[in-house]
């Protein structure tokens, strides 16, 4: 499946800015940090909802096998740990410091795996609803 770069852009910018543009560069990290979580969480129930044989599965090619499912399954794991990591740089951050250089770093890396998980979805209904959904939250 081809996803434009306007969708990894996409991503990117709900992770970094969001809504909270408005607000300091620690309230900026908040809304990310729940943004992130949000994210993790919607793409990983559409994804369940495309593993083959499921009742909620297209046919293939458009559903996602046992094998792709379990390896999506492992990176889903690492980007919820990058999620607490960042959420535990967030609250040890003292509010009269600059941004500490390891959040965008965490954030970086969690960005990356989305954009993996996003461009391994099958291109269905299913996710044409998740990318509004994430286009709609920015």
């Amino acid at each position: 499946m081809k996803f434009c770069g306007a969708v990894l852009a996409l991503v990117l910018a709900i992770l970094v800015v969001g809504c909270a543009s408005a607000g300091g560069p620690r309230h900026i990290a908040v809304v990310s940090v729940v943004t992130a979580h949000s994210t993790l969480a919607a793409v990983q129930d559409t994804e369940a909802l495309l593993v083959c044989g499921t009742a909620t599965a297209l046919p293939a090619p458009q559903c996602i096998t046992p094998e792709a499912h379990r390896a999506f399954a492992k990176k889903l794991v690492t980007a919820f740990d990058l999620d607490g990591q960042i959420a535990k740089q967030v609250l040890a951050w003292p509010p009269d410091q600059a941004l500490p250089p390891v959040i965008t770093n965490l954030l970086s890396q969690l960005d990356a795996i989305l954009a993996e998980l996003i461009a391994a979805l099958p291109n269905t209904p299913a996710t044409d609803r998740l990318l509004a959904s994430l286009k709609g939250a920015q």
